[in-house]
């Protein structure tokens, strides 16, 4: 295995660090929010959670793709890691090259980061999409794009019971962001001896 050079392993640790660093702002304003629901309980205080809430979801998200490509090298076909990068491709009418920002659904970049994640840290974790939490995001996220791209003032309300799933919602990404990275640090320890 080759060894990191300097600016290499420092990069690996400004990654590492932004990312827990952007971990920990978005946990602490979605939870903070949650906070303004059960005090407040109005409309506003809603909408500030889902908003807060899935902004946590899209940031780590992003973080776990940033993290899977410190392990990039072999690991990823082009494609992936332009992925990866949130980055897409046209040529221009003068035959340039274009990098604009990729457009990708929430819920297929979540997979893609989690398999990237595990890929890159050769673990076996899967996201696991065929249970309920999985489809509780997703009716989550119904929920923050119609408060998102409100088509009447009756789109902008939030029920108890869309909080709630919100909420659950939130606390299962949680537990899968330490579940994948518990996968990896239990992969690298070592056997224990008798």
């Amino acid at each position: 295995m080759a060894r990191r050079s300097e600016s290499d392993t420092e990069h690996v640790s400004h990654t590492f660090r932004e990312f827990m660093e952007m971990f920990t702002l978005l946990l602490d304003e979605a939870n903070r929010s949650y906070a303004h629901v059960t005090l407040l309980n109005d409309q506003f205080a809603r909408r500030a959670f889902v908003r807060a809430t899935f902004a946590y979801i899209e940031g780590v998200t992003y973080g776990l793709k940033q993290v899977a490509l410190l392990a990039s090298e072999g690991t990823f076909k082009p494609g992936e890691l332009a992925l990866l990068k949130e980055e897409s491709y046209e040529i221009s009418e003068a035959g340039k090259l274009k990098i604009r920002a990729a457009r990708l659904s929430t819920l297929a970049n979540i997979r893609l980061a989690f398999s990237a994640l595990s890929r890159s840290q050769g673990t076996d974790y899967r996201l696991p999409v065929h249970d309920q939490p999985w489809s509780t995001l997703k009716e989550a996220l119904q929920v923050r794009h119609r408060i998102t791209h409100p088509k009447s003032t009756v789109s902008l309300l939030v029920s108890d019971a869309e909080v709630q799933s919100v909420y659950s919602a939130g606390e299962w990404f949680m537990d899968c962001v330490k579940s994948a990275f518990a996968a990896a640090v239990t992969k690298d320890a070592p056997e224990p001896t008798v």
